[in-house]
This record gives C-alpha cells, structure tokens and sequence, in this order.
C-alpha cells in the first residue's frame, strides 16, 4: 500500500490509541494488590515498542493532528504522573519483603546449631 497522508494519519491514530490502552492496562496492574512487577515490565516493553513505531512513521512523514494532544497524550500523563509514584512504593516494598526475608535466613545460618532443646527440659546445673 502506498504511503498517503491519509494512511499516516488512521496509522498515527491507531498507534496513539494502542498506546492509550496500554497504559490503562498499566495503571490497572498497578492498582492491583497482589500484581506482579514482571506484568508491569512486559507493559512497558509493549509501550515502548508502540513509541517507536511512531517515530518511524514521523520519520516517514506521518503527522501529528493537535486535537490528539487532548484525547490521547493529556490522559496518558495523567495516568503516567498516577501510577509511576504507586510503582515506586510497590517496588520499595517489594525491596523491604526482600531485605526481611535476607535477614531471616542470615539469622537462621548464624543459629543453626542452636535449636531447641531435645527433651523440652532445662537442668539446672548449679543447685
């Protein structure tokens, strides 16, 4: 199919609405209590490959209509300025569960030896 204004144009608006869901998609994921950091990931990539999609078509001469900027890039910062700060905390506390689970096992290597006593009974060896 030749490249005509037109194509660029439902091109660049289809792109723009993919990564307009993606990044609800994303926003959603975060939002979840029990959501996994690797879902998260996998959404950026496909984010990312929507963007430079775009590029090639700008770099073809694809153009970018301004009403867009309403309907597409606002809501997309808006979700981008809600979530990013919820990914942070999600990921600090990851790091904290992390940390806490280290600690665990060190304390459980540094007293190996020292379980609890076989019978249940403690000797008073000074009377």
């Amino acid at each position: 199919m030749p490249f005509t204004r037109e194509n660029s144009i439902e091109t660049m608006e289809l792109l723009f609405q993919q990564l307009l869901q993606l990044t609800k998609d994303l926003e959603h994921s975060v939002e979840q209590e029990e959501t996994d950091p690797d879902q998260w990931n996998e959404l950026l990539e496909m984010r990312e490959l929507v963007k430079e999609a775009m590029e090639r078509e700008m770099s073809k001469g694809a153009v970018f209509r301004d009403e867009w900027r309403q309907q597409y890039l606002q809501p997309i910062l808006q979700i981008d300025q809600r979530a990013i700060p919820l990914m942070e905390k999600r990921k600090e506390e990851i790091s904290e569960k992390i940390d806490q689970i280290q600690r665990g096992k060190s304390m459980n290597q540094q007293y190996r030896g020292y379980g609890t006593p076989a019978y249940g009974a403690f000797f008073d060896t000074k009377k």
